[in-house]
């Protein structure tokens, strides 16, 4: 998914209710994604896919104040002061709430909350789970066949008090064609117990559908009479929707959606910010539920003088070596500053040392004469040999980051070449990776790491320490792009169970999934 916005900061405080939809976070509607890329603190519930997270601004705040039942939870008054506070404080604030933010949401006090307190608020609806999760199932809830009208309720604690009167039981069971009731699995015995007696059959169909539109989602098709002891035995949890009446037995919608390969399997993406999203958006795909601690940062070079110096001279060189996707972004941030509006020799040849290079050297209309079968500095030495690619005394231009491996620049001399190495970035640690790796741990872990650098490696074991990042990693799986990053992560004590070949990210999700199915 794709928006491209304007990303103007707001002038004074505000708040947007917005709907995050009902789980897959694709079903997220444009202008809620607007906002949220343009929003200085996001405050989210429990029911949010944490991906969204990552549409955030780099320095925008993440605040989770989910609810949960039978779990400690933030009180309803605690956010709505939250709310009045970020804003007051003069920032645009979007409460990312599940499904729609008025449909049992809890988003009409929320809003009462702030006219009392004269905060500006915007309401932005959201694709309600009520609709959503039965059409994820198969599943319409009108139908001019079969159903004319659709009631929805909740089983929500309160609201289950209040409809324990006959006559309220009996406008239920008796209200509508479909009936669809939200937070009713807790009391699933006595929900359904009490529709019989209102008058609903016990061979009435029903569908009990589990976290619908993600990668876990299960459903369940059975009879009012046995719906509560099948979810027992199978273990059914909330979230959960329950679907009553004849719809649900029909499933006329078919079987159109099916949870991915890597249904439910919680991965940690290491990588940084700004090149996270294209192994995030590729595991999501095929089902995994994707947490994102970006252990290294992207920094502009310490100096740019020897960058400069030979891209003044570049005319001199004779060939142009990337060894990845980041230098090449570098070297022409800086070409566009030094030599504005002019393009490369045409005798300078460029080499690249793999498919995400090559794509990033393309992007800048270069011609590339040399990219390896094997995605290392390794393999892009071999290449040199064996297209018998001279380089003696070829001056080769390196841009690369400050503290890379040594290989590539012995390598190239060792054939005779005159490198001359410039930093054109280098990298740090995110400072923000620290409280997403401890949410982490906090959150019952992973079931597999991936690291696509060696830097991602290094920085994880230097945020947690050797002890804690070894502990997460023996109660993972360890994925890898390749043996370079497998090298690293072995001397770090970190053993390696997925290796990716070709070195790409295409190939470390194929490699997992290969591993995993």
């Amino acid at each position: 998914m794709c928006c491209h916005v304007r990303r103007r900061r707001f002038k004074k405080g505000k708040v947007f209710l917005v709907g995050a939809g009902p789980g897959d976070p694709g079903l997220i509607t444009v202008k809620g994604l607007e906002l949220l890329q343009r929003a200085d603190a996001v405050v989210y519930d429990a029911l949010v896919d944490t991906s969204l997270l990552d549409h955030a601004r780099a320095g925008a705040r993440r605040i989770f104040m989910g609810k949960r039942m039978g779990q400690p939870s933030a009180k309803q008054g605690e956010i709505h002061r939250l709310l009045i506070r970020e804003a007051r404080r003069g920032r645009a604030v979007v409460r990312l709430k599940g499904g729609d933010p008025l449909l049992f949401g809890r988003g009409a006090e929320e809003a009462s909350a702030l006219r009392r307190a004269r905060v500006p608020y915007e309401i932005v609806p959201g694709v309600s789970s009520a609709w959503a999760v039965p059409a994820y199932a198969g599943i319409s809830l009108t139908d001019r066949r079969l159903s004319s009208s659709v009631m929805l309720t909740t089983a929500h604690e309160a609201s289950f008090k209040r409809n324990l009167t006959p006559m309220r039981w009996k406008r239920l069971a008796r209200g509508a064609d479909t009936l669809v009731i939200f937070m009713g699995l807790s009391r699933l015995a006595d929900l359904t117990r009490h529709l019989m007696r209102a008058g609903l059959k016990s061979s009435a169909p029903c569908a009990l559908l589990y976290w619908g539109t993600t990668s876990r989602q299960r459903s369940l098709f059975s009879t009012l009479g046995r719906v509560a002891q099948l979810a027992e035995r199978l273990r059914f949890k909330a979230p959960s929707l329950l679907i009553v009446g004849r719809v649900a037995r029909q499933r006329r919608l078919g079987r159109w959606w099916h949870p991915p390969g890597l249904k439910g399997k919680r991965i940690l993406v290491t990588r940084p910010r700004g090149q996270a999203g294209a192994l995030a958006r590729l595991l999501r795909a095929r089902g995994a539920r994707v947490v994102t601690a970006a252990t290294i940062r992207i920094e502009p070079a310490s100096s740019y003088k020897a960058l400069d110096r030979a891209i003044y001279a570049i005319s001199r060189f004779d060939w142009l070596v990337f060894t990845s996707a980041n230098g090449v972004e570098a070297f022409f941030r800086r070409w566009k500053k030094v030599r504005p509006g002019q393009s490369l020799p045409a005798k300078l040849r460029v080499a690249v040392i793999g498919p995400a290079t090559r794509a990033a050297a393309r992007g800048y209309r270069l011609k590339v004469h040399l990219s390896p079968k094997q995605y290392v500095a390794e393999g892009l030495l071999q290449a040199f040999r064996d297209k018998r690619l001279s380089l003696k005394g070829k001056h080769v231009l390196l841009p690369r980051a400050r503290d890379a491996r040594p290989t590539m620049v012995q390598g190239l001399r060792r054939m005779g070449a005159k490198v001359e190495v410039v930093e054109a970035y280098h990298t740090a640690v995110d400072p923000r990776a620290a409280r997403a790796l401890r949410a982490v741990s906090a959150n019952g872990g992973v079931d597999l790491v991936t690291f696509t650098s060696s830097s991602t490696a290094e920085n994880f074991v230097r945020i947690l320490g050797p002890g804690k990042a070894q502990k997460i990693a023996q109660r993972a799986v360890t994925a890898s792009i390749g043996p370079v990053t497998s090298e690293t992560l072995n001397r770090l004590g970190l053993n390696v169970d997925i290796e990716a070949n070709p070195s790409t990210v295409h190939g470390l999700v194929q490699a997992i999934e290969r591993y995993f199915n």
